[in-house]
């Protein structure tokens, strides 16, 4: 019952703004459809903002830039999202204001969005914050201006055992062979016996000897070979 009155609300509250104020109800399906654009754009990524802390330092991983994760760090863990130059994370959209929010990282509370008296809001959940900062939960849908993205945080982190032997085995079924350091002794071996003592030093740096002495000593390499075969 208290569903149906819910929607009742809502369709006379869509009625008003239909007979009396057609030009904000317009507004407010652009709105809409540009949040749904927004989820859309870029290859069908959609936005979003991760917080991060990690050995007690904090930061954001986000595609807003771009459409590329980064991480992004500050200093003072505030970061400034909006379409003005000097804001932390800048973007063109003219919905936003120069320093539309910020997002802030308060010790081992969490991370809080807050509006910086922008023009047409912060809206969280489709709830507008007003002036007050909000703790950002996981999951939560943020709208500033056009710009439509979901918060996630990654407070903890785990350490998991080692996989399991016949897990491993599957994993490695059709790797190549891995360097050993066995078969490359007698590689070792097979090409010291025609270096000098001194060319045996320098060998171990490569960088030391010129490209002249490099060619001779490749020479004598390849005509053993010759001999041996």
């Amino acid at each position: 019952m208290l569903e149906l009155e819910q929607k009742l609300g809502l369709y006379q509250v869509f009625l008003n703004l239909y007979e009396n104020d057609r030009g904000l109800l317009e507004e407010i399906l652009q709105l809409e459809n540009a949040s749904d654009r927004a989820l859309t754009r870029s290859r069908g990524k959609y936005k979003y903002i991760m917080g991060v802390v990690e050995e007690k330092r904090a930061y954001l991983i986000a595609n807003l830039l771009d459409s590329q994760s980064q991480k992004i760090f500050q200093p003072q863990n505030i970061w400034t999202i909006g379409r003005g130059k000097k804001a932390g994370i800048s973007l063109a959209d003219d919905r936003l204001s120069r320093n539309h929010a910020a997002i802030e990282y308060v010790g081992d509370r969490g991370f809080y969005i807050q509006d910086l008296n922008s023009t047409n809001g912060t809206y969280v959940n489709q709830e507008p914050i007003g002036s007050d900062r909000l703790l950002l939960q996981e999951g939560d849908r943020v709208r500033l201006g056009s710009l439509v993205f979901y918060f996630s945080s990654c407070l903890e982190s785990r350490q998991l055992a080692n996989i399991p032997k016949n897990v491993a085995s599957l994993l490695n079924k059709n790797k190549p062979l891995a360097f050993s350091p066995e078969l490359a002794e007698p590689l070792e071996q097979k090409t010291h016996f025609f270096l000098s003592e001194e060319e045996r030093t320098q060998s171990e740096n490569l960088l030391e000897i010129d490209s002249n002495r490099q060619s001779d000593i490749l020479d004598r390499f390849f005509n053993q070979q010759h001999h041996q075969f």
